[in-house]
C-alpha cells in the first residue's frame, strides 16, 4: 500500500502585496491567540482575459500561480493544495511592474510540517526563461515559453539563507537577459520581524 504524505493544516494569514517597480515581498504568519496580523489585500479588478497559470509539485504540495488581466495590470497569485485542499496562498493583487518584462514577488508558506519559499510573477512574452539563484548559489529555472508568468519553490527553513533568493533574471530563447533584479533577502525581513515583534510568529 503506498503512503501518503501527511500534512497538518493550521491558520495561515498571507501579507499580501501588488508586484510593482521593486516587487513585493509576503510573509505568511501563524496567528497567536490575541489574532490574526496581517494587512489585506486590496480588492481585485475585474479581469479582462482568461487566466493563465503554470503548476509545479514540490515535495507532494502542488503550487499553482495564476494570472489574469485587469483593468490596473496582471493579477498574479499563488495558490497551494494537497490533494485538491487549498492550504494557504500568496499574492493575487494587481498592478503594473515597472519592467513590463520582469514582474515579481516573494513569500513563504508553511504546509503540514514543512515550509516552503516561494518566487512568482508575471512575465512577458518575450521571456522564454525565469532562472532564480538561491543563497547558496544555486540556480533553479522555470522555462516559461511565453506562457505570461513563472513559479519557483524551493523547501528550506525560514530563516535558512541557503535557500533565499538573491537574484532573478528573466532570459529570451537566446538566454540573453532580458531583465534582472536582485531583491530584498526573505531572511532578513523574517528576523527583522521576529525582533520587532510583531504579535504573530513565523511558521516553521
Amino acid at each position: 500500500m503506498t503512503r501518503r504524505p501527511r500534512f497538518r493544516m493550521g491558520p495561515v494569514i498571507a501579507a499580501a502585496g501588488l508586484i510593482l517597480a521593486a516587487g513585493s515581498l509576503v510573509v505568511s504568519l501563524r496567528a497567536r491567540a490575541g489574532g490574526p496580523i496581517a494587512p489585506q489585500p486590496s480588492p481585485r479588478e475585474p479581469s479582462s482575459a482568461p487566466t493563465v497559470s503554470r503548476t509545479t509539485t514540490v515535495h507532494g504540495v502542488e503550487f499553482t500561480a495564476q494570472r489574469s488581466e485587469s483593468a490596473g495590470g496582471p493579477c498574479v497569485g499563488v495558490v497551494a493544495t494537497v490533494e485538491g485542499i487549498a492550504q494557504g496562498g500568496l499574492g493575487g493583487d494587481c498592478g503594473r511592474p515597472q519592467d513590463p518584462d520582469l514582474g515579481w514577488g516573494l513569500g513563504g508558506l508553511l504546509v503540514g510540517d514543512e515550509w516552503f519559499n516561494v518566487a512568482y510573477g508575471a512575465a512577458s512574452p518575450a521571456i522564454a526563461t525565469v532562472s532564480v539563484t538561491l543563497g547558496d548559489g544555486t540556480e533553479v529555472a522555470d522555462d516559461v515559453g511565453g506562457a505570461g508568468v513563472w513559479l519557483v519553490v524551493v523547501p528550506a527553513g525560514p530563516l535558512d539563507a541557503r535557500g533565499d533568493f538573491s537574484q532573478i533574471r528573466a532570459l529570451d530563447v537566446t538566454g540573453g537577459v532580458v531583465a534582472e533584479v536582485k531583491p530584498p533577502s526573505l531572511v532578513a525581513y523574517r528576523q527583522q520581524a521576529q525582533a520587532v515583534g510583531t504579535g504573530a510568529t513565523l511558521n516553521g
